[in-house]
């Protein structure tokens, strides 16, 4: 055995022993909403969805927890994997019993499943290859983001105090990230409808810099998805997903 491969194997024996404790201790805290960007969020709308949405973070420790999640995803699938089912279960329990997590800790958890799931994205396509089972977006998909966006109320968003609103924008944000994101993983059927509803997003007054946020990620989402009845059916580079979207989207 060459020194590379030895070294290799020694660094592959260490990540298997310590993956739960890489990804508890080191990624997930550090992929968690920074106080940068909350303070984005609240005052500077436009560089929240550059940071958020169009993958202009410059956060360095963030970078570097990104990194390695994602460096995880691609050589250790199968452990990784464990992991967040882990944790989606814990998640899952949580949210059906009542007692939500906390939001921070729900969107460290959004944050640490995209980016080890994301293998390819560009803004304007969306993610086009995944690391990991496409099953962890159906979860999330199916359980969390499109029940969510599906019962949207405006009117209950408008009443709501200030705080308890700020915290509703951020987490549809980070929702219709996932979409934004995760477009060409969304079934078929759901597009028009979804489409629909976060339209509805634009109608709320943008009294406050978040909302602004919240009507800015609506704006994304709806052009996304607009944009998929643009790529030519029969383009070979794109996943099969894509096409049968667009074609869907064309015949309506």
């Amino acid at each position: 055995m060459c020194i590379r491969d030895r070294h290799w194997t020694e660094m592959k024996q260490f990540f298997e022993e310590n993956m739960e404790r890489l990804v508890i201790s080191i990624v997930l805290p550090n992929v968690k909403l920074t106080q940068d960007i909350a303070d984005l969020f609240e005052d500077e709308p436009r560089n929240f969805i550059d940071a958020v949405f169009l993958n202009g973070d410059t956060n360095k420790i963030r970078n570097i927890a990104t990194d390695i999640n994602r460096l995880l995803a691609r050589n250790f699938k199968s452990s990784l994997m464990g992991i967040i089912e882990k944790l989606l279960i814990e998640y899952d329990s949580a949210r059906t019993s009542g007692s939500p997590l906390p939001l921070e800790n729900e969107l460290s958890l959004f944050n640490l499943i995209t980016d080890a799931v994301t293998y390819a994205y560009r803004p304007k396509e969306g993610v086009t290859d995944i690391s990991l089972d496409a099953q962890i977006l159906g979860f999330l998909y199916s359980n969390v983001v499109k029940p969510r966006i599906s019962s949207l109320s405006i009117t209950q968003i408008q009443s709501e105090k200030q705080i308890e609103q700020k915290q509703s924008s951020l987490q549809l944000v980070y929702y219709l990230r996932f979409i934004f994101y995760f477009r060409n993983y969304i079934p078929k059927e759901d597009i028009l409808p979804l489409t629909k509803k976060i339209s509805e997003l634009l109608l709320i007054p943008q009294k406050e810099p978040f909302n602004l946020c919240l009507s800015m990620a609506a704006s994304l989402c709806i052009s996304a998805v607009i944009n998929l009845s643009l790529i030519h059916i029969s383009e070979p580079t794109r996943q099969a997903e894509i096409s049968y979207a667009v074609f869907c989207l064309k015949k309506k």
